[in-house]
């Protein structure tokens, strides 16, 4: 079975959330991949699991800790859509991992383990990147490091294609 992680940015630093959803689709179409593993964030996460079922791709949700839930604060405050959007990425999961084994909010470095898992356990990664210092971009140089290969879906430029390589509209 293929299988491709995802990672990505939150909403606020997507500013065309329909291209992110279009490029996805095609991505997971050109790619081919068996499953998907996403990390179950606000953002690029949920919207990965969301196109996936649309095209009858299974999708399994990577909790950094089992009680994880959707985002209550932080600089963007509690939004009803992303908990909505999160209930239904966990009922519709064909598998949910807690990584790290852990409960409760352990601390940050659940997300890192969260992240390095998702890499470990697939094949390749996607991940939708305007190339800031992120998390994603922590998960990008994970990969390398791993030999894993990356497909970037850059959310500003509207450009995609294997990181390093030179990319190509999309």
């Amino acid at each position: 079975m293929i299988r491709a992680a995802i990672s990505g940015h939150r909403p606020e630093k997507l500013p065309d959330k329909q291209f992110v959803r279009q490029a996805l689709s095609d991505v997971f179409l050109m790619l081919g991949p068996e499953e998907i593993t996403q990390g179950c964030a606000a953002g690029v996460d949920l919207i990965s699991a969301r196109v996936a079922w649309i095209h009858g791709l299974p999708y399994r949700a990577a909790k950094p800790w089992g009680n994880h839930k959707a985002r209550m604060g932080g600089s963007s405050g509690f939004k009803i859509s992303d908990a909505e959007a999160y209930d239904w990425m966990i009922e519709n999961a064909t598998e949910v991992i807690n990584v790290t084994g852990i409960d409760d909010y352990p601390g940050p470095w659940a997300y890192f383990r969260r992240n390095h898992w998702m890499v470990d356990n697939t094949d390749f990664v996607i991940a939708v990147w305007d190339g800031s210092k992120s998390g994603t971009s922590e998960t990008v140089e994970y990969a390398q490091a791993q030999g894993k290969k990356v497909y970037r879906i850059d959310p500003v430029t509207q450009r995609m294609g294997w990181y390093g390589s030179k990319t190509i509209p999309l």
